[in-house]
């Protein structure tokens, strides 16, 4: 895909998501996500055939956008920690903020897109794939934080990244 067209589908999926996020799914109408994305209906189908495609990519993005940060920040934590000390410290403090209440909303749209692929199995499979991707990236960090001496090694990474 070029750099155009996937610049194309990700205005697409932002715009996508704002009407989700403020009206809920039943609201998506591919006329006014058009719109607001700059481009036509038929560029719309283009890039995700229908409606429905559109909508479970979209929801799947809704799952996985703030646990792909908090990937990277685990990553970023893992990379700057001098000590296991340090890295306990840089966890907890991302383990206080992923249960705060500033985080209600993001707990809310993981669960609504969850909600939405209960009837949907092409949308339960892309939110599969997505939670793979994020407690893969969060278990490599695991791993690279036991080669560090950050973490025990004697521990399951991956267990460490679903929990």
């Amino acid at each position: 895909m070029t750099d155009l067209s996937s610049d194309t589908r990700r205005r697409i999926l932002d715009a996508t998501v704002r009407v989700i996020d403020t009206s809920g799914e039943a609201a998506v109408r591919l006329t006014q996500v058009a719109r607001s994305a700059s481009v036509t209906p038929s560029v719309i189908s283009y890039h995700f055939g229908n409606r429905e495609q559109l909508v479970a990519e979209a929801q799947a993005e809704r799952y996985v956008a703030d646990s792909l940060a908090d990937a990277d920040r685990l990553a970023h934590a893992v990379s700057i920690s001098s000590s296991p000390g340090e890295f306990r410290a840089a966890f907890a403090d991302m383990v206080h903020d992923l249960v705060s209440t500033q985080r209600a909303a993001s707990r809310f749209k993981r669960a609504s897109a969850l909600g939405a692929g209960i009837e949907r199995p092409e949308l339960r499979g892309l939110l599969g794939h997505q939670q793979r991707t994020i407690t893969d990236r969060m278990a490599n960090s695991v791993s690279v934080a036991q080669r560090r001496g950050l973490v025990r090694p004697d521990l399951d990474a991956t267990g460490i990244a679903v929990h």
